[in-house]
């Protein structure tokens, strides 16, 4: 019983922490980048116009859910 726990672990190691999902929304030339997950509600945008650039920010080492939307066109990321 022992040998069929550890190979079946070896087989199927534990999943890995849940991904932390940020909603991407592009609009004309910008993006607004929204944390649904956090207590606060975080939301970073700009106008993207100098230095008014909005910044992404993901965890290091943690699976990122990227959910993209455009409010007009179709933009790439």
């Amino acid at each position: 019983m022992a040998w069929t726990a550890w190979q079946n672990h070896r087989e199927h190691p534990a999943a890995g922490p849940r991904p932390l999902r940020v909603d991407v929304t592009g609009f004309q030339w910008c993006w607004t980048f929204r944390y649904p997950g956090s207590p606060a509600r975080r939301s970073v945008t700009g106008t993207c116009e100098g230095h008014d650039m909005p910044t992404l920010v993901v965890p290091a080492g943690r699976p990122v859910q990227l959910r993209l939307t455009s409010r007009d066109v179709v933009h790439s990321l």
